[in-house]
């Protein structure tokens, strides 16, 4: 057996003319440089969906009991922003700030109540002052980050 490697398995076109890819994979979904760059303001539509959702941050997303609520499972997997983006930043009032980013298509409704959670699964309600996300607001002098509104 020989240990030789032929050039055909390696691909025909070499890196140099290879083209470069949009910053984000899927049709329609923008970075928020991309955003900032054209000037397009992003808007929440899924921001009235979360103060019913009564959701508190150290608790599973998955755990959610949509028959006792007022809201359909289905807005959990909307695209958080509009238009729908690959990367935004968490921005909580004690200055923590999370990433969430989704390589291959848009940040959802669940992906942003994924990252909190992983962050804060291991809280105790005691440890936590304010548990409830309520509210998230776009901060429209830094494109790529929201701030949420949390309260007890």
């Amino acid at each position: 057996m020989s240990s030789v490697v032929s050039d055909s398995t390696l691909g025909s076109s070499p890196v140099s003319q290879r083209s470069r890819r949009r910053s984000s994979a899927a049709e329609g979904v923008y970075s928020p440089k991309e955003l900032a760059e054209e000037g397009i303001k992003i808007v929440l539509p899924q921001g009235k969906t979360l103060k019913k959702l009564k959701w508190q941050i150290n608790r599973a997303p998955g755990k959610i009991d949509f028959d006792k609520l007022d809201v359909d499972e289905e807005t959990l997997k909307m695209p958080l922003t509009e238009p729908p983006v690959n990367r935004i930043d968490l921005r909580f009032p004690q200055s923590l700030t999370l990433t969430c980013r989704k390589p291959r298509g848009y940040v959802s409704v669940r992906d942003a109540m994924d990252t909190i959670y992983k962050k804060f699964k291991s809280k105790a309600d005691e440890d936590l002052g304010e548990k409830t996300l309520t509210e998230m607001e776009w901060d429209p002098n830094d494109y790529g980050t929201l701030e949420l509104i949390l309260q007890k």
